[in-house]
């Protein structure tokens, strides 16, 4: 499930936070299609499925010209 946050909000560790502000991002990522491709590359914990970027996010092949621009977003304590 993704949701939009607000930018004050600091994410948990265990929580996948991809930082964009675009809503046809938002859209692909909500997308069967992704879900499909989440769960087929993703990992496991147990039984249940686990959204992992390097697997799920940096691999999903988005549309032609709608590529996220990849950059590091500041971590926590960065100034």
């Amino acid at each position: 499930m993704f949701v939009w946050l607000p930018v004050q909000v600091w994410p948990h560790q265990t929580v996948i936070a991809i930082a964009r502000a675009d809503d046809t991002t938002f859209g692909i990522l909500h997308s069967r299609f992704h879900e499909l491709w989440s769960l087929r590359m993703g990992t496991s914990l147990e039984d249940r499925p686990r959204y992992t970027p390097t697997t799920c996010f940096e691999t999903f092949p988005f549309p032609a010209g709608l590529t996220p621009r990849r950059h590091r977003a500041p971590a926590y304590g960065d100034t």
